[in-house]
C-alpha cells in the first residue's frame, strides 16, 4: 500500500480497530496491525526498501491467504471499501488488486477461541508428506479439504495451511 496512515484512518472509519499504529521499521517501510470488524487480525505494510516477497507459489513458499470467518458478508462489506477488493455474490472469495484471490471459509473451530482469522498457506508438492513431517515436529492436523489441502496447528498454536502446488497456467 502506498499510504499506510490513510489506510489506517479508512480502516477505523469502517469499524476496524488499530492495534499497532503505523510505525516506521527503519528504511524497510512502515507496519501496522489491525483487527477487522469480524475480529480477524491483519498486518499492513507500506514498503520502503523492502518491497515484499520475492518468491511465491513455489514449494515451501507463500501460496495464498484465506479468511476463516462465520461472517463473510460482513467481512466483504469491510474489505471492498477498505482495501478496494471485490467479492463474488456469495462472498466466498475476494479478488485482490493484483488479480489474485483470497477465499473465505469456516473458522477453524476448537480449540481456537478466535472466530475469524486470516490463514496463510504454503505451497507443497505433497501436502500429505509435508503434514506428516509437521506432525513429527509437533504440529496437529485441524482439517483436510477434498482437494488435499490441509490446515495444521504448529506447536505454539499458530494455524497454517498446506496447499497442493499447482504450476502456473501456460497460454
Amino acid at each position: 500500500m502506498s499510504d499506510i496512515e490513510a489506510t489506517a484512518t479508512r480502516f477505523t472509519s469502517l469499524g476496524a480497530q488499530i492495534v499497532v499504529a503505523p510505525t516506521r521499521v527503519g528504511a524497510l517501510g512502515h507496519a501496522a496491525v489491525a483487527l477487522d470488524p469480524v475480529g480477524a487480525p491483519l498486518s499492513l505494510w507500506q514498503p520502503g526498501t523492502h518491497t515484499g516477497m520475492r518468491l511465491a507459489h513455489e514449494p515451501g513458499t507463500f501460496a495464498g491467504i484465506s479468511l476463516l470467518t462465520d461472517h463473510p458478508e460482513h467481512a466483504a462489506a469491510f474489505y471492498r471499501p477498505a482495501l478496494h477488493w471485490s467479492s463474488n455474490p456469495e462472498h466466498t472469495e475476494f479478488r485482490l488488486p493484483d488479480d489474485s484471490t483470497a477465499v473465505t471459509g469456516p473458522p477453524p473451530g476448537e480449540p481456537t477461541a478466535q472466530r475469524s482469522l486470516w490463514l496463510i498457506s504454503f505451497a507443497s508438492n505433497s501436502p500429505e508428506a509435508d503434514a506428516r513431517r509437521a506432525r513429527q515436529l509437533g504440529a496437529t492436523e485441524v482439517r483436510q479439504d477434498a482437494d488435499g489441502d490441509m490446515v495444521l496447528r504448529d506447536p505454539t498454536g499458530a494455524l497454517f495451511g498446506l496447499s497442493r502446488h499447482r504450476a502456473p497456467s501456460r497460454y
